[in-house]
């Protein structure tokens, strides 16, 4: 039996609730009626690294649901003859899913890539600085390629109006793009791994210099003022 109470999702305050057996419920706020709303996570470790997967949102998986999901993961993974690491495996089943729909783009990708390393970053990626660089200069410029044919020329392209005005952003927004590129490369998409690099050679050093704010003694903070 789990831990967590059958009434968990009217119940649960803001942050991660254990039901055990690596299952975990993320809690990131509550709706009108004051249910919680969030998601699952599979926590595991594999290999001596350990995983956070995403099984689905609190509105499409109840608590049996996602404890049954969970199950299946664990089993996967518990295989004597065919182990497999689950995120691994379910970046295959979601590659099989979309390559039946058209060519796989960017921003197909983007958000699983993100999915993928958000149990990471500090609160889950939820303020959206990992994926605002990428929502704001990368995907709109890219986002309708197909993944697979993304040229380095295609992200000179699309850097070389912030290179420069914008060079810390821009540097951001390019080690994201190389993190989907990764992602994409994983899910077994025949991407250019080299495409980043080759375009940051043609892009260029950046001219920008950090500059430190301006400092005052203390003792003249009452003339400043």
């Amino acid at each position: 039996m789990g831990k967590l109470a059958a009434n968990i999702l009217k119940t649960a305050s803001v942050g991660k609730h254990s039901d055990g057996a690596g299952l975990y419920l993320l809690v990131t706020g509550h709706d009108d009626r004051g249910r919680a709303k969030g998601s699952w996570i599979f926590r595991y470790t594999y290999h001596k690294q350990r995983y956070e997967m995403g099984l689905g949102s609190i509105q499409s998986l109840s608590l049996a649901r996602a404890r049954a999901e969970c199950d299946r993961w664990r089993d996967l993974m518990n295989d004597r003859r065919n182990p497999v690491n689950p995120m691994d495996e379910k970046r295959r089943l979601e590659a099989d899913a979309l390559h039946g729909r058209a060519a796989l783009t960017l921003a197909d990708i983007a958000p699983l890539a993100f999915e993928a390393i958000k149990g990471r970053l500090k609160g889950d990626g939820k303020a959206g600085r990992w994926y605002s660089p990428l929502q704001l200069y990368v995907l709109p410029a890219l986002g309708n390629l197909s993944v697979e044919e993304i040229h380095q020329r295609d992200i000179e392209r699309a850097f070389k109006p912030i290179w420069q005005t914008k060079a810390p952003t821009a540097k951001k927004a390019l080690q994201r793009l190389d993190t989907v590129l990764k992602h994409a490369a994983a899910m077994g998409l025949e991407v250019n791994s080299n495409a980043v690099p080759n375009a940051r050679q043609l892009l260029g050093d950046q001219r920008h210099r950090v500059r430190n704010h301006p400092a005052l003694p203390w003792q003249e903070v009452p003339t400043l003022y």
